[in-house]
């Protein structure tokens, strides 16, 4: 707009018909839009794009795996407010890993405890068997035995 106030003082004075004011203002506005936009998307980027890009690339290496990996400290409260979110789901996610862990290991020793647990069922089977059979050979000669 301070372009627009100071193409007016010293211009208007040298514009001769309608139609050079209309072109006038027209470009005058050209300028200032063009401006705003080039300001506009300068500060947008600086303030709010890049620090957004930076919080998703740290958002990004937690999820491929870098649990350990924290953003750092954000200078407008809403991606601090982010921040701090994304960084208690890679604890959360670190704790789960330990809980998962441990059940694993758990899951482990008690697979191992039902295969003891099975060789020796097997094992007392097999005795049984091998008691029966020698209960029934041993009935089968004592029956003769004992009629003569």
């Amino acid at each position: 707009m301070l372009i627009a106030a100071l193409g007016l003082a010293f211009l208007l004075p040298k514009i001769r018909s309608p139609g050079e004011g209309v072109l006038f203002v027209i470009a005058v506005v050209v300028v200032d839009l063009t401006m705003l936009f080039v300001v506009g998307g300068t500060l947008l980027r600086r303030v709010l794009f890049s620090p957004m890009e930076h919080l998703a690339a740290d958002t990004r290496r937690i999820g491929d795996g870098d649990y350990d990996h924290r953003v750092p400290a954000m200078e407008r409260l809403e991606l601090e407010h982010m921040r701090v979110s994304v960084n208690a789901m890679a604890d959360r996610l670190i704790a789960g890993r330990e809980l998962l862990a441990e059940n694993v290991a758990s899951l482990d020793r008690t697979n191992e405890e039902l295969i003891v647990a099975r060789d020796q069922v097997i094992h007392a089977a097999r005795l049984a068997s091998v008691g029966t059979l020698a209960a029934g050979i041993a009935h089968e000669v004592g029956n003769p035995l004992g009629a003569i």
